[in-house]
């Protein structure tokens, strides 16, 4: 493979992954706003629970329309006190919000209202919010990916994935090694291929060229695939997170998801 033809893979594989960062992802919330839809109130319930469970959602648009969701839901169900307290969450993470009057039942946005102003009365007063709150914190892996791009690894390090840093790192620094070394064995041969006089000896000669010019190129492709799976690793695979929710006394519960 020609320096040119790396250097436009490697361009290549930049463009894509910051397009495909850059396209939104689909939003697991999605999934209660469609039971809803559906009128499966319950069923819409349930799988809002299971999304809040499974500690994978960080994106504040997808937790807004689970709770917006599972509050509909269960004022649907007559079960305004639920529907309150999902509501009063969905007040925390953005008090600006407001219900759509086209697609939503004048009840339920006259109950939500209700819910806001008590908000606000609680949050004057300085009294606790008696729900569940959110602490975001910063997505690593853009900065991780960048990391990767200078050394595979780097960006798993910083990740706090260090078995994924040390593999990409050394993989990427053996495979690295071996090409520079097959390069230098490859040139030593071919210079004494071509400057070879004697024709009895050319054809061994011609072989060790022959065979470190394949060696080098092998661990030259290898080298270059570790180093992109590194860079598409570091952009987009889960990490360790530190999970911080408050609960209604104002204490912070921190809880460490390891994801390999």
């Amino acid at each position: 493979m020609s320096v040119k033809k790396v250097v436009l893979f490697l361009i290549a594989v930049f463009l894509i992954a910051i397009q495909a960062k850059a396209q939104p992802a689909a939003h697991e919330g999605l999934r209660v706003k469609n039971l809803y839809d559906t009128l499966r109130f319950e069923d819409a319930i349930a799988q809002g629970r299971s999304l809040l469970r499974s500690g994978k959602i960080h994106d504040k648009a997808d937790l807004i329309v689970i709770h917006q969701y599972m509050a509909y839901s269960f004022f649907n169900l007559s079960q305004p006190d639920s529907a309150r307290a999902h509501f009063l969450t969905l007040l925390t993470l953005d008090n600006r919000v407001q219900l759509d009057p086209i697609r939503t039942s004048p009840k339920i946005i006259d109950f939500f209202e209700q819910v806001r102003r008590d908000f606000k009365q609680l949050k004057q007063e300085e009294q606790i919010v008696p729900v569940k709150e959110y602490v975001f914190m910063e997505d690593l892996r853009p900065a991780a990916a960048w990391r990767s791009a200078l050394l595979p690894g780097w960006g798993q390090y910083y990740k706090n994935q260090n078995s994924r840093a040390y593999w990409f790192g050394g993989t990427f620094l053996a495979g690295l090694s071996i090409t520079v070394a097959a390069w230098l064995q490859e040139n030593k041969y071919k210079d004494l291929y071509l400057q070879e006089q004697n024709p009895s000896k050319i054809p061994d000669l011609y072989d060790q060229y022959n065979g470190w010019s394949k060696i080098r190129r092998g661990a030259g492709y290898a080298t270059v695939a570790v180093w992109a799976v590194a860079f598409a690793d570091a952009l987009w695979s889960d990490y360790p997170r530190f999970n911080l929710q408050t609960n209604p006394q104002g204490d912070v519960a921190l809880s460490l998801r390891i994801v390999f």
